[in-house]
């Protein structure tokens, strides 16, 4: 800590689970720019899946929870402070996965999957012309579950993470004006289908889903998010610039030009595909990151605060 605070820092990404900083020290102790934080763990380097974390958690609270956590007749830790893995060789210090990081990560991707099924609910009734209010509805689940998100997912700076809380406060609420303001006439798709300008009030809500599936696609590489974060700029720019062609309450494919429709269907059945693998094909500590460097950061901060009072 001392050689980060005394040298210049190496920027790293933004976004992932490798390391944001690396001091000179750090990378001088044989970590080398950019290598995974969480890609050993002491004593075998044993994989943390999503169930066996889960499991772990239960059984460690559970526990806790019935007096068998403590040592000597100490107090058992609370229980989102109980470890259920660790310790993981961090760039800053080891750190332990507790049950209070898997259920945050548990969280973060059930979100996930609640925005990807609502998305591919609405696109499909959409096409199917189902009564237009019901996709507003569907709409109004996926904002709900990519909030959650929003909250939930670890990013290393917190301008970053507060900036895609910002973007959905903006698209929510622009977005219950304006489906306030349209219900009468068939709801905000509705009438965003048929005037694209709306998107002024509301499109926050892709602009931060944009920066989500940016982060996903260059933490993790996998094809499917990478075709999210292209395709969804694509989307909502390409209707935008299109002056609509939509058939105003509707409903139903018809309500977006030709291209849109099948492109929509395809996008949200890989949104889906994306979720699934998130929640049920990744390691848990994967949407964590280096909990060293949240550390780090905290105490950088905390110092700070300190020379400022």
């Amino acid at each position: 800590m001392a050689a980060f605070v005394g040298g210049a820092p190496v920027g790293r990404r933004l976004w992932c689970g490798t390391p944001l900083l690396l001091s000179p020290a750090a990378a001088a102790g044989g970590r080398p720019a950019g290598a995974p934080a969480v890609a050993s763990r002491r004593g075998g380097g044993r994989r943390v899946g999503p169930a066996a974390a889960a499991a772990a958690a239960a059984a460690t609270v559970m526990r806790a929870a019935n007096g068998g956590g403590g040592d000597g007749g100490a107090p058992p830790p609370p229980a989102d402070e109980v470890v259920v893995a660790g310790p993981f060789d961090g760039a800053y210090g080891s750190w332990n996965l507790t049950a209070g990081d898997v259920r945050g990560v548990q969280t973060y991707r059930a979100a996930l999957l609640g925005c990807a099924a609502a998305t591919a609910a609405g696109v499909a009734g959409g096409l199917g012309g189902v009564d237009p209010h019901l996709l507003d509805a569907a709409a109004a689940a996926a904002t709900a579950s990519l909030g959650v998100a929003f909250w939930t997912i670890h990013v290393y700076l917190k301008p970053a993470h507060n900036l895609l809380k910002a973007l959905w406060v903006l698209g929510a609420v622009g977005g219950g004006v304006l489906g306030a303001a349209t219900w009468a006439d068939g709801g905000l798709l509705a009438a965003t289908a048929s005037t694209p300008a709306l998107l002024l009030g509301w499109g926050w809500l892709f602009v931060g889903a944009t920066g989500l599936f940016f982060k996903e696609a260059l933490c993790f590489g996998r094809p499917e998010a990478v075709g999210l974060a292209v395709g969804l700029p694509l989307l909502t720019g390409g209707h935008f610039g299109g002056g609509g062609g939509g058939g105003g309450g509707g409903g139903g494919a018809a309500a977006l030009p030709g291209w849109e429709a099948p492109a929509a269907a395809a996008w949200a059945a890989l949104f889906v595909l994306f979720a699934a693998r998130k929640v049920w094909g990744q390691e848990v500590v994967a949407d964590l990151g280096d909990k060293s460097v949240f550390a780090m950061l905290d105490e950088r901060a905390a110092a700070a605060a300190r020379a400022g009072d």
